[in-house]
């Protein structure tokens, strides 16, 4: 064999051990992933009863207009205190 023959043959087993690793490293994610997402979706399930990204979006979007809402309730409330408040310092009596 020629030395560019051989040059080449090695540059090319060089190539292919680096595609091999990379192959083993990918392989290694995926399944580290795959066992990550099984987890997380048994999590979805036992928590919200589904693991159907649809309907969990559903759920989000449904505990947020509540959060939202309970908010508003919260503040109306603590401006109702707040004005209670003022109207008892207000008042003549008190000084």
């Amino acid at each position: 064999m020629s030395s560019t023959n051989e040059e080449s043959m090695e540059t090319l087993k060089n190539r292919y051990k680096k595609l091999y690793d990379e192959k083993i490293r990918v392989e290694t994610e995926l399944k580290t992933t795959t066992a990550q997402l099984s987890l997380h979706q048994e999590t979805a399930r036992a928590n919200f009863g589904t693991d159907n990204i649809e309907e969990l979006e559903k759920k989000l979007e449904t505990i947020k207009l509540a959060n939202e809402q309970q908010r508003k309730d919260y503040e109306l409330h603590l401006n109702s205190i707040e004005a209670k408040l003022n109207s008892i310092k207000e008042e003549p009596n008190n000084e």
